[in-house]
């Protein structure tokens, strides 16, 4: 049975009988089910539902089970960084806990403690790359570093200075 539309409006037509089930709800006829009463007693009273008292606020209660990982120190540990390494972080999910920078815990344990160091980081604060001083600096590295950024087309921004 299809619901008659309204063509002036698009509406769907319904008659007095579905209005009637829409406000009252839907129930069983008492002869498919004779033992059930005609109200269903409530499982609590009065005195429940009515409060006198405030609401306790509690602080949020922790797994005793979980403890949370601390960060580690990967700084002069060679043979830990490797073991590390040797699995593909990638056939995990990505862990949205952390910094969205990072895949998994040992990615940002890493950063932290070996590329920003605190004596003598790897990583330096620039604003605009330099090329000729990359391009004076007569290194493969370099030198690749800039052919790969002349052919995605970054050179000319990555150079961009702002005064």
């Amino acid at each position: 049975m299809t619901p008659e539309v309204n063509p002036d409006t698009g509406e769907v037509q319904i008659n007095a009988r579905e209005k009637y089930l829409r406000k009252h709800g839907r129930r069983l006829q008492p002869e498919v089910c004779p033992r059930t009463p005609q109200h269903i007693p409530t499982a609590f009273g009065q005195h429940q539902v009515e409060c006198e008292t405030l609401p306790q606020l509690h602080g949020p209660r922790y797994n005793i089970g979980f403890v949370p990982r601390l960060p580690r120190n990967y700084s002069k540990q060679s043979l830990l960084v490797t073991k590390e390494r040797e699995f593909d972080p990638f056939i995990f999910t990505k862990d949205e806990s952390l910094d969205p920078r990072f895949w998994n815990q040992f990615h940002q344990d890493f950063y932290t403690s070996v590329c920003l160091r605190p004596k003598n980081p790897h990583i330096a604060f620039m604003r605009a790359i330099d090329w000729d001083h990359m391009a004076n600096k007569n290194s493969r590295v370099c030198d690749s570093v800039i052919e790969a950024c002349e052919a995605f087309g970054l050179k000319e921004i990555m150079g961009f200075r702002y005064n």
